[in-house]
């Protein structure tokens, strides 16, 4: 048995989507970890993964990319570019997408 407590849980997505303006959607994984939904960042618009190394710097990993037509690229290679519109599924420890949004 499983008990649900529908008005915490939303409330509590409800708190974290609207602390950044740059977290779209967000699933929490654990006390740590959360898988979000956030724009890709105006500064990453043309350049590719590789190029940003993403994970080294902000310590998340690119699980999707959701395109402004809704095509889905799970799992983008390390040549994948960014473009403008695109939505980015990211997966990190909440504290580090924080900080990453916070700089972005």
């Amino acid at each position: 048995d499983e008990v649900v407590f529908p008005e915490r849980d939303i409330a509590e997505k409800t708190a974290v989507r609207f602390s950044s303006n740059n977290i779209l959607d967000f699933i929490q994984i654990g006390n740590e970890y959360s898988i979000f939904q956030i724009p890709v960042p105006v500064p990453w618009i043309g350049a590719t993964l590789q190029a940003l190394n993403i994970r080294k710097k902000f310590a998340v990993n690119v699980l999707a990319v959701e395109a402004a037509d809704g095509h889905i690229d799970a799992m983008p290679g390390a040549d994948y570019q960014f473009h403008n519109g695109d939505k980015l599924l990211i997966l990190g420890k909440s504290d580090d997408v924080a900080r990453l949004t916070r700089r972005l």
